[in-house]
């Protein structure tokens, strides 16, 4: 039985002030100090109480309580028509045991100004129960968790009810409306049941159904990395049970989510949160998705295990889905810009939920990406996780133009690197197939470093090309082989792409090379080609073969072999190593540079290719009259032809300068008889 150093008759003499000291005998480690109780017929005034409990600390300064003193003895309901409660401090240790099972992480200290409210107290049997008959306020309140402040000026107005039996007690709040500075950030409803347990941590239920507004909320510093929001709303619901272990089901879902610098919006994305922690520290987490953005879509399920092994989370994750689009990933993941911290020293865990590691661990329970640019990282933002991930979809799609099919991948972590296993994929139904690494190193300036072997074969390259510009006919129609091995070098993990430096091959062996449909503003179509032939050469021509044939000739250039290599550089500039056409009328080769332009896509930077073109047979015999032949032949045995460069872009290849060539040569060659 509980004995309290303190008499009932106190409350009966009005005007009472003392200095009152209490323990509670039976339970060691409890201890209770209220420095005065002042009692009048209907009030009740207390002054700087405090409570500890192993640690535990409750603090107010002052409980001002207007009541009707007499329902003390003569009823089981009391009424506290007016309380007001000022300079609450309420501080929550958590301190590990030796071989301690993973546990809930809580060192935590919530700090109240001002409870103000109405609350009757009925007795029901073995049972007592508060509920207030009018909204409660709570005013300005500060939550801090390991050391962090994660909470501030938070104003919280609800209706509560407590039922508090022999071994549970149950909390209701409802028309919860939570705000800071007079701004509303959510509304709802919670419900919380805790059951004594006699040996164990209590068991610890709650569920709940939240609704507020993004931008609002952005303002506490528990989601101050989240501030690249600009506007949006989000719901919460689902229930959680926690003692020494924890089991959770959550659905959260943001609507008209808008980004800063971005125009586009994403209009709905759920999160269905399933997970448990079990005796061996496992964490299980799966979390279906569905992303409704602006391409289109995306669905999938993340399943997740992770344990806390040597100081790092073991993580085994499998990520399945039917369609993804990968824009609206890249930008629903921009809403995360972890906010630069001086130190990151010991345990850090946002959320007070999670497993509980030993007290000289550093841990994160945040992927951390630098993405500012004002400081480096220090570690890679692997440097607390390793383990594999597998990847299995059925479309992901890249780009409005690209896509893959049937993507399946491993990807692994270890303590130097990331690495992806074979990579494969069918993308515009031709196989591909990518491996890499991404490594970090911290005394290089350039800290991440990533080498990939991608493949792309019997590539249909005319129907890609086609479908980028329907109304104009491919360079090429062919279908290819593309190989490439590329190198990212990068201080900042978002940049490496844009730092690709490597080498790209192209070959084929049989398709069509366009020169003429592309030759620019010097020669606009066919037919133009064809009448300048005909007017300056006339009869000539039919001799060698006719204009039209020319024309068709370099309208179509029907190759048996292609290829191009290209090598990118460090000052990104592209160096075309190797241009190389080949029929059995025709050997055209290239050399040339795509000039790097800070914020212009690759295909549409500035190209110009020194090349030359050499013939045999007729097409040699034709040029051989305009004088565009030497007597000497190449390493293949072609009779070497003029040089000519081509410009543009790749894009849009201009080959105005071919041409020209060509009607400067005809028009040389007929001036004489013409005249």
């Amino acid at each position: 039985m509980v004995l309290i150093s303190i008499g009932f008759s106190l409350f009966l003499i009005p005007g009472v002030q003392k200095k009152i000291f209490l323990k509670i005998l039976d339970r060691p480690g409890i201890e209770i100090n209220i420095e005065h109780i002042k009692i009048g017929w209907g009030e009740m005034e207390m002054n700087s109480f405090h409570f500890s409990q192993n640690g535990i600390d409750i603090n107010f300064d002052t409980l001002k309580v207007e009541l009707l003193a007499l329902s003390l003895l003569t009823k089981n309901e009391i009424n506290l028509n007016h309380l007001t409660l000022t300079g609450l401090k309420v501080i929550l240790p958590h301190k590990s045991q030796p071989k301690e099972i993973p546990s809930i992480v809580l060192n935590s200290k919530l700090e109240v100004d001002t409870l103000q409210g109405s609350f009757i107290l009925k007795r029901i049997q073995s049972t007592y129960e508060v509920h207030t008959p009018e909204t409660i306020h709570l005013k300005n309140i500060f939550y801090t968790h390991n050391g962090r402040l994660l909470l501030k000026e938070i104003e919280i107005a609800t209706l509560f009810n407590v039922a508090i039996g022999l071994d549970s007690k149950k909390y209701l709040f409802t028309d919860l409306n939570i705000s800071s500075k007079e701004t509303l950030l959510t509304t709802g409803e919670c419900r919380v049941l805790i059951i004594d347990g006699k040996e164990q941590q209590p068991l610890v239920k709650a569920e709940m159904e939240l609704n507020g507004s993004l931008p609002s909320c952005l303002e506490q510093p528990l989601l101050s990395s989240f501030k690249n929001i600009e506007g949006g709303k989000f719901s919460l619901t689902g229930h959680f049970k926690l003692n020494n272990l924890w089991s959770a089901n959550l659905k959260l879902q943001f609507e008209e989510l808008k980004l800063h610098k971005s125009p586009t919006q994403i209009p709905i994305v759920e999160f269905d949160f399933t997970g448990h922690l079990d005796q061996n520290g496992t964490v299980d987490l799966n979390v279906p998705f569905i992303i409704e953005g602006a391409e289109g879509i995306s669905d999938g399920s993340l399943q997740l295990s992770s344990n806390w092994v040597q100081n790092r989370h073991e993580v085994d994750a499998l990520l399945i889905g039917k369609h993804l689009y990968l824009s609206d990933i890249i930008l629903l993941s921009s809403v995360y810009q972890p906010i630069e911290t001086s130190s990151f020293e010991g345990p850090i865990s946002y959320i007070p939920l999670l497993t509980n590691q030993p007290s000289s661990a550093t841990s994160h329970h945040f992927i951390h990406i630098t993405s500012d640019g004002k400081q480096p990282d220090m570690k890679p933002f692997w440097s607390h996780y390793s383990g594999q991930m597998i990847i299995d979809y059925k479309r992901i799609n890249i780009n409005s133009d690209c896509y893959l099919d049937n993507l399946v991948s491993e990807i692994h972590i270890d303590n130097e690197k990331i690495s992806i296993k074979d990579l494969g994929a069918i993308m515009y139904k031709s196989p591909f197939h990518l491996k890499g690494t991404l490594k970090f190193f911290a005394d290089n300036p350039e800290l991440y470093f990533t080498e990939t072997q991608a493949q792309l074969s019997n590539f249909d390259i005319g129907e890609y090309l086609a479908k980028r510009d329907p109304n104009s006919r491919p360079v090429l129609e062919a279908v290819v082989n593309i190989t490439s091995n590329l190198q990212f070098y990068g201080l900042k993990l978002d940049n490496l792409l844009n730092k690709a430096q490597g080498q790209l091959t192209i070959n084929s062996t049989k398709g069509i090379f366009r020169t003429l449909d592309i030759a620019g503003d010097n020669i606009k179509t066919g037919a133009d080609l064809l009448s300048t032939f005909g007017s300056l050469l006339g009869n000539k021509v039919r001799e060698l073969r006719t204009a039209d044939r020319l024309a068709n000739f370099f309208r179509n250039i029907h190759f048996d072999s292609f290829k191009i290599e290209a090598i990118r550089d460090k000052n990104l500039d592209i160096h075309l190593t190797d241009l190389f056409v080949k029929n059995q009328d025709i050997h055209l080769i290239g050399q040339g540079l795509i000039s790097y332009q800070k914020g212009v896509p690759i295909l549409d930077q500035p190209i110009k290719i020194k090349s030359r073109f050499s013939a045999k047979n007729e097409v040699a015999n034709f040029l051989q009259k305009l004088t565009l032949l030497k007597n000497r032949r190449d390493n293949l045995g072609y009779k070497i032809g003029p040089s000519f460069f081509i410009n543009g872009s790749l894009n849009h290849l201009d080959f105005s300068d071919l041409y020209r060539v060509i009607f400067q040569a005809s028009k040389n060659t007929l001036s004489p008889k013409t005249q």
